[in-house]
């Protein structure tokens, strides 16, 4: 389903905030809200700004030089946030890896990626090298592991669950 007036599409995000620059159209795949709520939900971010969304065909091409996704409503540039520290560009996109097969993410800068609801096919890109994919696993090519990734998920599990844990293992 496409959005095309001003309303609230979910928990954090308004139509408005995808609206084109050039001629202020708002043109959005829901689609695509599912994966930044799902991609807040599992990276423990709280927000995420949208730096570009929906763009017309004529802006696309001006700032990109092709009608690509973000002209189909399919795609964002975007930041994400734990409280006020910005979350790094390589750790969402391991999340975005682990969670959706296909679509396409992108690193543009150390903190901002480009992401998109397409069908179909994959993009896997480092945007500040090339507009094409870089690679089909994240983790290799930045040199992570999920233990970088989920750091804090893995430190509340082992801080203030352990107690509960030894006692279940006690009582087996």
């Amino acid at each position: 389903m496409y959005v095309r007036e001003k309303i609230e599409l979910s928990p954090h995000f308004k139509s408005v905030e995808f609206k084109c620059p050039h001629c202020n159209n708002i043109y959005i795949n829901t689609d695509l809200i599912d994966m930044l709520e799902k991609i807040i939900n599992s990276s423990n971010a709280t927000k995420c700004v949208i730096n570009s969304g929906y763009r017309c065909g004529y802006y696309d091409t001006i700032i990109g030089g092709f009608k690509g996704q973000h002209s189909k409503g399919n795609a964002c540039d975007c930041k994400f946030y734990s409280n006020s520290v910005l979350i790094p560009s390589w750790k969402i996109l391991c999340v975005c890896q682990d969670l959706f097969k296909e679509g396409g993410f992108a690193k543009i800068n150390n903190y901002s990626i480009h992401i998109d609801c397409r069908k179909g096919s994959i993009y896997r890109g480092d945007e500040t090298i090339s507009n094409n994919s870089v690679t089909y696993n994240f983790y290799e090519y930045f040199k992570k592991r999920k233990e970088d990734v989920y750091e804090k998920n893995l430190n509340l599990l082992n801080n203030s669950n352990i107690e509960k844990f030894k006692g279940v293992l006690k009582n087996d």
